[in-house]
């Protein structure tokens, strides 16, 4: 698992690069995120790996996109593991996937703060 769990050089470049439009970008990611999330949460509760496998590939690639590594990462298993038919790694790092987001999210908003 990778050691940085945010890209600060990255969430700064993309700060320069979009000015005011940052915290649009912003609000929107951390509000998507916590809904699919909770669809996700939801979805492994209920077995769905249809919805399971969009969840966490759509909250893989934009934390990615965002510098928000290890969230990213942690729903790459997921979804890997919801290709195979396998329950059991989302459902182990839900929590983990949870406070990684809490994480995300207070980073993010120090810069919209800054």
């Amino acid at each position: 698992m990778t050691d940085v769990r945010v890209d600060i050089e990255a969430i700064t470049e993309l700060k320069e690069l979009l000015g005011s439009d940052f915290n649009l970008l912003i609000e929107t990611y951390i509000n998507d995120t916590r809904a699919k999330l909770d669809l996700l949460k939801m979805s492994l509760v209920k077995e769905e790996f249809d919805e399971i496998i969009e969840a966490s590939h759509s909250v893989k690639g934009a934390s990615l996109n965002m510098g928000i590594l290890r969230l990213s990462e942690l729903c790459q298993k997921v979804e890997t593991a919801a290709r195979e038919g396998d329950l059991s790694v989302g459902l182990s790092l839900m929590t983990q996937m949870l406070e990684e987001a809490d994480f995300a999210f207070s980073t993010l908003n120090d810069f919209l703060a800054a």
